[in-house]
């Protein structure tokens, strides 16, 4: 046999040198996009840097302003701006030709480091301004590499900018360093790789093949090469052990399939005891799944197998799916994610799947994989249906607000005009009925409120059995129970129930709403018990109602029913505001489970609801309990008890109506009353003419509001005494208002009694208090 020459070496050699040469070419190529996009990066990094920098400083700036509270000081938040623009414009950044430009919300140039001035700004303004991110615009007509952002305390807009020659200067240089290190490094393999190749293998080779011509014999020969330490050595070797192992091979072969059975009995297990849905599907029918999803579905795992795993989805997801998995078999898609609802033995659970495209018995198989986000998406439900109660919450505090203002006219006027008539008068009776629709309106308005969240004041040590008792015996209650005379009422009462602290208002009309729903939930008739009773909650909760409640004494009250229930929807939407399945307007207006919501939750408490159409429903309500005892009801008192003695009283207002009936009623209470209608007003006034009170709408707009006019007047006059009025509680402000030194505070609709003992109240105090 003859033994050839150098041709393997041409066989290899010339490839590789073609192949090196061709690899010298597109290798950079696709190299330098990789370095450039490392260089472009770290470039944008730095912008980004420098933009993120700059935010620090203005928030720096505008915290120290609200540390200060002279956020509202025009002066003061233009020294604060000023000083931020000056510490953007001192930025350092990783390269020196990162520039900062600050422009302000009339397009005009705050600060610069650019060395030519911005023709024009607005320009800018209108490409950057809606966006964050990285943009090439021209400067000045040069491209420049621009990063925006807004600040919107000072409503100035921030730039970091490159110029394009600098941006792109780093990159070329990369790109002609790639190039020339490929070349010289590839060179220099491939000469190397020639004259190894030529001394250690062409070589070696030749000897080996001489050496295996041998192989053929019956007997064959061992070989014998020098260079044992290397590959060819090792070839040899193994060709010399090769038959000395044929009979231990048998054994070898044992022991590599005892190994796979055990590889195989490994991923069964794990497929099977793994917490993730798995299954396999072909033609739409199971061919597998694991315990997991054996135990969902509700069937033995032998039962599972060979059928229509459509069967196992929900309805409404059903048809998606089953286009899904028809698209994967057919090969259009090689994977696919999506959310489905599977059927089980406890209801519906979510799944998050990914379904991938696997080949089975030489066939198209979709291999599934699921886990449970069932409790995800009961908490994703949960904050929407937040979300929503918080922005209808918020409109109906703004309504709400303008109501009271209307309504203290209605309600102010007619007491005002009573006081006038003769007891035989006609007009008495409508003046009287005019007096208790406004009532009953500030009744909804207060309902708004509870709703927003903005109008309970827990205060008062109250006992709930009272509290239902005086329901009981109410003339509200009356007209439920002749609306529903078939209906039982039944109350079951702790003696011992301890106190808690509450609004015994927003508690009554809570007790009432629930009691009313549920004799309105019996058409046929029934039972309603309202029951009380103590209750110690240990360790971090009950485990009960809408969240875990602290560990502490409760006061529980419990209201069921054995009316009509109520459904899985309406069980979601019960407490949304103007929700109901009533005629809106006859028999309720819509906000009878949101009152009684905000009512529990601002009383710190909690909800539970237990309901089965046809069976049913009972609340539970959880109210912290008070080892406080109750003060006593004070009694109504005489108009002689608080009139005036002559005092000056500022009243400030926004709405005409109510400075007009603030004027009146103090008026008639014995008092001098003048009325400015804005808090710029009340400051010039005091200044000319010191007052004994001064009565202050919280609300006010344009100008100052409530608070600001009470800290103005107080800087001038320290121990002047005032009264907060407002028609929209708002807690922060009123609790400032008050620390700041007012001595009262009034909710809008108010009565002449409440009015007259407030400013009779505080005219008594010493100077100050």
């Amino acid at each position: 046999m003859n033994i050839p020459g150098n041709r393997l070496l041409l066989r290899i050699a010339l490839p590789v040198l073609l192949f090196g040469t061709a690899i010298s070419i597109f290798l950079p190529a696709s190299l330098f996009p990789r370095v450039s996009a490392i260089i472009s990066f770290r470039t944008d990094a730095m912008l980004e840097n420098a933009i993120q920098n700059a935010v620090w400083i203005c928030d720096e700036r505008f915290n120290d302003l609200l540390d200060l509270r002279m956020e509202s000081d025009h002066e003061m938040r233009q020294a604060s701006l000023n000083q931020a623009i000056e510490e953007i414009k001192g930025l350092r950044s990783g390269l020196p030709d990162i520039h900062m430009l600050v422009i302000g919300r009339s397009a005009e140039v705050l600060g610069s480091t650019l060395a030519e001035p911005l023709s024009y700004p607005e320009a800018l303004l209108d490409k950057t301004q809606y966006g964050n991110a990285i943009q090439q615009v021209a400067i000045s007509g040069r491209p420049y590499q621009v990063v925006h952002t807004y600040f919107p305390f000072w409503r100035i807009h921030i730039y970091a900018v490159i110029t394009r020659t600098a941006y792109m200067a780093p990159i070329i240089l990369a790109k002609r360093i790639v190039y020339l290190a490929a070349f010289g490094v590839l060179s220099t393999v491939l000469l190397l790789l020639v004259l190894l190749f030529s001394l250690r293998v062409n070589r070696p080779l030749k000897a080996l093949i001489l050496a295996t011509q041998s192989v053929h014999k019956e007997r064959p020969d061992k070989i014998h090469i020098k260079g044992k330490g290397d590959e060819i050595g090792s070839l040899a070797r193994a060709f010399n052990t090769m038959v000395d192992q044929l009979v231990n091979d048998r054994h070898k072969i044992h022991t590599i399939m005892r190994e796979l059975r055990d590889s195989e009995e490994q991923y069964r297990i794990l497929s099977e005891y793994s917490l993730t849905h798995i299954a396999m599907i072909q033609k739409g029918r199971l061919l597998f799944v694991n315990n997991t999803m054996a135990q969902v579905a509700g069937l033995e795992h032998g039962n599972l197998q060979d059928q229509p795993f459509e069967a196992l989805i929900n309805e409404l997801d059903r048809q998606d799916a089953v286009n899904r998995f028809a698209a994967l078999e057919n090969g259009s898609r090689q994977s696919d994610r999506f959310e489905c609802r599977l059927k089980s033995a406890g209801g519906v659970i979510w799944l998050d799947a990914v379904a991938t495209l696997a080949l089975f018995q030489e066939a198209h198989a979709v291999l599934f994989h699921a886990v449970d986000i069932t409790a995800r998406k009961k908490l994703e439900k949960k904050l929407s249906q937040a979300q929503k109660l918080e922005a209808i919450g918020t409109l109906a505090g703004g309504v709400a607000h303008d109501l009271n203002n209307i309504l203290s006219g209605l309600l102010g006027y007619p007491e005002l005009l009573l006081m006038d008539l003769a007891p035989e008068s006609p007009l008495r009776k409508p003046l009287l009925q005019i007096q208790r629709s406004a009532q009953r309106a500030a009744e909804i308005v207060q309902d708004l409120l509870t709703m927003a969240r903005r109008g309970v004041d827990v205060q008062q040590v109250v006992n709930l059995n009272m509290v239902i008792g005086e329901y009981l015996m109410s003339l509200e209650h009356e007209r439920i129970r002749g609306a529903h005379p078939e209906v039982c009422f039944k109350s079951e009462l702790d003696d011992n129930l301890l106190n808690m602290q509450g609004s015994a208002i927003h508690l009554t009309k809570t007790v009432m709403n629930l009691v009313r729903n549920a004799a309105e939930s019996m058409p046929q008739g029934g039972e309603v018990v309202i029951k009380t009773r103590n209750r110690y909650i240990e360790g971090s909760g009950s485990g009960r109602g809408q969240d875990d409640l602290g560990e502490g004494d409760y006061v529980v009250l419990t209201i069921q029913d054995g009316g009509n229930g109520i459904s899985q929807e309406d069980m979601e939407r019960i407490f949304e505001p103007f929700y109901t399945k009533k005629v809106m307007g006859h028999s309720g207006t819509g906000l009878g489970m949101s009152v009684v919501l905000g009512t529990v939750q601002d009383h710190h408490g909690k909800v539970d609801i237990s309901s089965r159409e046809g069976l049913g429903t009972r609340f539970t309500l959880y109210f912290p309990a008070t080892r406080e005892s109750r003060v006593a009801v004070k009694e109504p008192v005489s108009l002689d008890a608080y009139k005036g003695d002559g005092q000056q009283i500022l009243v400030v207002d926004d709405v005409a109506d109510q400075r007009d009936l603030m004027t009146e009623m103090l008026s008639r209470l014995g008092y001098r009353v003048d009325a400015v209608e804005s808090g710029e007003a009340a400051l010039a006034f005091v200044k000319k003419q010191p007052v004994d009170l001064v009565l202050l709408d919280m609300v006010m707009d344009p100008g100052m509001d409530g608070m600001e006019t009470l800290k103005s007047i107080l800087q001038i006059f320290p121990r002047q005494k005032s009264i907060i009025l407002s028609g929209f509680s708002e807690t922060v402000k009123v609790e400032k208002a008050m620390q700041l030194g007012a001595g009262a505070y009034l909710k809008k609709p108010v009565i002449m009694e409440a009015l007259g003992l407030a400013v009779r109240e505080q005219l008594r105090l010493p100077d100050g208090g």
